[in-house]
């Protein structure tokens, strides 16, 4: 069972990527072809393997999820969903690192 959960998870972030990709393709060789590019930029036959490692590694991130269960807290901390208000929606403030999430113009 847990094998078909992380292959359904990484087929799913797959498709998701396949779709985006039929999409985008069709337009790089317009705007993407067109951009001032600095000397550091990849070269182009990187970029569908460098994609494809992180929808897998969305995909195994997403069966850490699913096998943790969305229910545990630790889990909707980490997703950024707790179903308890967390300091940070409450206050405004990041408690941990002194970061206000307020607009200068708030209270």
């Amino acid at each position: 069972m847990i094998v078909i959960k992380l292959a359904a998870s990484i087929g799913l972030c797959l498709v998701a990527g396949a779709l985006g990709s039929m999409f985008t393709t069709p337009q790089i060789p317009g705007w993407y072809a067109d951009l001032a590019k600095p000397s550091f930029n990849p070269p182009n036959w990187l970029f569908g393997p460098v994609w494809t490692a992180l929808y897998v590694m969305m995909g195994i991130s997403l069966f850490l999820v699913w096998r943790a269960g969305f229910a545990e807290r630790r889990v909707q901390l980490a997703v950024g969903s707790s179903s308890r208000s967390s300091p940070a929606t409450c206050s405004g403030h990041m408690p941990s690192s002194g970061v206000s999430l307020r607009s200068r113009g708030s209270s």
